[in-house]
């Protein structure tokens, strides 16, 4: 009796935590698809995302608005009303634009995005583990 007790919490966790596993899976790969819209490139990974161009749009924001609610993240989203993608603004800010979005997302997965000024005195964009 007792172990049919044991082997069957066994099961429930080992189910509980191939779907937690699963989830995971579904939320790093729209991460990771989004970033790639961000920084076009096909990289199959987080952390091998190339950062040579940027893309911004309102598809991109409406994508991340629909991460947020989809995966309920407990993030603002994104106030697309009162945002004029057609306005020109400093790169500085666009920049800081996208690394608060993919901040938001990245969070949930221990990731981080941050920039960088070289000695050259260029801006780099780099993804680390928290």
């Amino acid at each position: 009796m007792e172990i049919s007790i044991i082997n069957e919490t066994k099961k429930m966790i080992d189910d509980v935590y191939a779907q937690y596993h699963e989830i995971n899976n579904k939320y790093y790969n729209a991460v990771l698809k989004f970033l790639n819209k961000i920084f076009p490139c096909n990289s199959t990974s987080i952390l091998k995302i190339k950062f040579k161009k940027i893309k911004l749009s309102y598809e991109i924001l409406i994508e991340y608005n629909t991460l947020i609610n989809k995966f309920n993240l407990n993030k603002e989203l994104f106030d697309i009303d009162n945002f004029d993608i057609t306005d020109n603004y400093d790169f500085d800010d666009i920049i800081n634009i996208i690394i608060i979005i993919s901040n938001n997302l990245l969070d949930k997965l221990n990731y981080k995005m941050f920039m960088i000024t070289d000695n050259n005195n260029h801006k780099i964009i780099k993804i680390k583990n928290k």
